[in-house]
């Protein structure tokens, strides 16, 4: 049955160890104007996994929960956040599969530990109009986890970090901040929809050890570094609507194969002036959509003649693409693929280096100087 336990308090709950703890499953309510202080976790609630106990923990509007260890604990139950809850260590930490809620308001701050850490998988959504504030935003480790933000998430070291891998999806209206806005290992996918933002001092998106890494972007993302980072190659694609930017480059690949699509804008406003730079030693792959833009350099990472072979891919659209500056500004592929259906014209001044290939199942044709 249902965990026998209900706690609800309106008052002042102050404790050296834990204001509220409960192991055998229950539901907790910190209603409007209550407050609990603790010295460890402000709220522990514990649902056995092979019990058929549940278990629930609401931190109301106007509520606050303050303490020095976990603000709100949850293994095995669910846990929802209106009001505002500080911890020194993690805000809101969920275990066990829990799922977690910053409702519209809501506030989570731990700033020099885990906003909101999710430990052997589980579910967490930030709100329109919710907060959290941290040195990791939101943390994911100890199994793939499912993070899903409206609201902002600012983490001083990294805003999303999924250590464990898992999904992340940035809504419309979603902002993610941190040195690394988005941080990803292992196997999952990061989608940015249109609307929403990623800025970093560091890295946008960067897909950490792990081949099987995606990432999507549909809104925006700017970073000082790089706009998407793959160090061990990986997927990522730049739909029209979006536009990623990087001081250094916008997007950069380093350490494995790596595929990029771009139907959007892709730019590098640094000293080295690259959008994209892939990676050295390794088969990448570029695709081209009519209409895509790119503002900087575009490197295939491979010299002409290489053992390996870089593959500057144009699709086809519902309209005739245009490229300009191949082996100027687009450098370092030996393969030239124009993809059957599709039609494309050169214009500018192109070059075909010598040991190139280039192959036409669509229509290309030359307006400029090859």
């Amino acid at each position: 049955g249902a965990g026998t336990v209900a706690v609800a308090n309106a008052g002042t709950i102050t404790a050296a160890s834990n204001g509220v703890y409960i192991d055998t499953g229950g539901y907790v309510t910190n209603q409007s104007g209550g407050v609990i202080q603790a010295g460890s976790n402000g709220i522990e609630l514990l649902v056995a996994s092979t019990s058929s106990y549940s278990g629930s923990v609401a931190n109301l509007s106007g509520g606050t929960i303050v303490a020095g260890n976990y603000g709100v604990y949850v293994s095995g139950g669910t846990a929802t956040n209106q009001g505002y809850i500080s911890a020194s260590s993690v805000g809101l930490r969920l275990a066990g599969g829990s799922t977690g809620i910053n409702e519209t308001g809501g506030t989570i701050v731990a700033l020099s530990g885990n906003g909101v850490a999710l430990y052997g998988g589980g579910s967490f959504t930030n709100q329109t109009g919710a907060t959290v504030n941290a040195g990791h935003g939101v943390l994911v480790n100890n199994g793939a986890g499912t993070v899903v933000n409206q609201g902002g998430i600012t983490g001083s070291l990294v805003g999303v970090f999924l250590a464990s891998g898992g999904a992340f999806t940035n809504l419309s209206g979603g902002v993610v901040s941190g040195e690394d806005g988005v941080q990803m290992y292992i196997v999952g996918a990061v989608t940015n929809l249109s609307g929403g933002l990623i800025t970093a001092s560091v890295n946008g998106i960067a897909l950490e050890q792990g081949t099987a890494l995606t990432a999507v972007n549909q809104g925006v993302i700017s970073a000082v570094n790089y706009g998407i980072l793959l160090s061990e190659g990986g997927y990522a694609t730049n739909a029209a609507s979006g536009t990623i930017s990087g001081s250094v480059a916008g997007v950069y690949a380093t350490g494995g194969a790596a595929t990029l699509l771009n139907a959007g804008t892709i730019a590098g406003s640094g000293m080295t002036g690259y959008a994209v730079t892939l990676a050295t030693g390794f088969t990448d792959r570029l695709i081209i959509d009519p209409g895509a833009v790119f503002i900087g350099t575009v490197s295939g990472g491979n010299s002409i003649g290489s053992t390996y072979v870089s593959t500057l891919e144009l699709a086809s659209g519902a309209t005739t693409g245009t490229l300009t500056g191949l082996g100027s500004e687009y450098i370092d592929f030996a393969q030239i693929t124009v993809d059957a259906g599709a039609s494309w014209v050169l214009t500018g001044s192109n070059t075909l280096a010598a040991g190139a290939t280039l192959t036409v199942a669509g229509s290309l044709s030359n307006s400029g100087k090859l």
